[in-house]
């Protein structure tokens, strides 16, 4: 089963307010609002003129939805705990794929506790697709509806929804037609939606029906790891510390270091888990506040994160990878050499010793060279 996670007011949240009212807009559309807003009976369907007539300062701000992907991590973490099939779609909103409707149910309503505890509001639904999924978070009216559309069910459904719930260009079009429901959309024959849209006309009726354009699409987790055990290290064979191990860290650094430039990459966590000597194994994790790929800070790092304790064993691992920035990217590029003159040119340059030829005969003896 497929669940869709959405995070009200998720980019206001990341703002720092004052006591003016903010709405967020991204490519020309409203993205999120200050909850107050509400109170005033504003919605993402009023017009941004109406805001002079609210009687309160509101600030309208363009958001580049780039900048938030970085605070999505958290809520990619505590889903990862359940699943490693994840989908983003937005910063505010993802899907993950769960083997069964229980493990969905107990995911969904642990992700409601979650988000609580942080002090967001969380819809959630779940469904045999993507599209089923969505719809079953945003349509079913109370948090205590049945968010979860058993494949058994997934025709009802559908047959419920407005054409108008779905974000398609043709929803004028179709109203036009006298299509209001997807169920209306799915009996309407093929042949005459096709006289209107074409081949696109298939693919309307496919997501009428539940089914994904574009199937669930995971993102890849890269991530490199160095570990090492001590205790049968050949020239060891006990836990490290002290200068020892700050020497095997220099060398794990310089080894994650160079797999991160050849993929041209920077990392933003690294995890360590370790053991120490009487003790259960330990993780510990940093998120980094600027990604990098540099031996030498990874050093610095992994010696601030492990303990003063002898170590047994030790694995190093880098996640949250993300390609190197551009102005990075520029210090990798070799450098251009000039092209030298040829030896037969230089020969036939007259030159003396303590002499030095002018620019002129020079670039004169090179055209001669190459033209005559």
């Amino acid at each position: 089963m497929i669940v869709y996670c959405g995070l009200r007011h998720f980019y206001i949240q990341q703002l720092e307010k004052d006591d003016a009212f903010y709405i967020l807009t991204h490519a020309d559309q409203i993205w999120d609002f200050s909850p107050e807003l509400k109170q005033l009976g504003f919605t993402k369907d009023t017009p941004l003129n109406t805001v002079h007539h609210l009687n309160h300062r509101v600030e309208i701000i363009k958001i580049d939805l780039n900048d938030f992907y970085p605070h999505t991590e958290t809520w990619l973490d505590f889903s990862q705990q359940y699943t490693a099939e994840i989908e983003v779609e937005y910063p505010h909103a993802w899907y993950v794929r769960l083997p069964s409707t229980k493990m969905a149910q107990h995911f969904g309503t642990d992700l409601v506790e979650y988000a609580a505890e942080r002090g967001f509001s969380v819809i959630w639904g779940g469904g045999i697709s993507k599209i089923v999924a969505k719809l079953a978070a945003h349509y079913t009216a109370h948090p205590n509806s049945d968010v979860l559309i058993p494949s058994e069910k997934t025709k009802d459904f559908m047959k419920q929804i407005p054409v108008q719930r779905l974000p398609l260009p043709e929803a004028d079009i179709l109203l036009k037609l006298g299509i209001v429901t997807l169920g209306e959309l799915t009996e309407f024959p093929l042949q005459n939606l096709m006289a209107y849209f074409g081949t696109r006309a298939r693919v309307l009726q496919q997501i009428a029906l539940g089914e994904d354009p574009i199937p669930f699409q995971p993102r890849q987790n890269l991530e490199f790891s160095w570990e090492k055990d001590f205790t049968t290290e050949p020239e060891l064979h006990q836990p490290a510390a002290g200068a020892i191990l700050h020497s095997y860290l220099e060398k794990a650094s310089e080894c994650l270091a160079q797999e991160l430039k050849a993929n041209q990459k920077v990392t933003g966590r690294i995890v360590l888990q370790y053991e120490v000597e009487n003790q259960p194994d330990a993780e510990v994790q940093r998120s980094l506040k600027k990604p990098t790929n540099d031996a030498k800070t990874l050093t610095r790092l992994l010696k601030q994160l492990l303990p003063a304790e002898p170590i047994i064993s030790l694995r190093i691992v880098l996640q949250n990878l993300k390609p190197i920035p551009a102005t990075q990217l520029e210090i990798f590029q070799s450098k251009k050499t000039k092209a030298e003159l040829s030896e037969d040119i230089l020969k036939k340059i007259p030159a003396q010793k303590g002499i030095s030829i002018s620019r002129r005969e020079l670039v004169l003896e090179m055209w001669r060279e190459l033209v005559l």
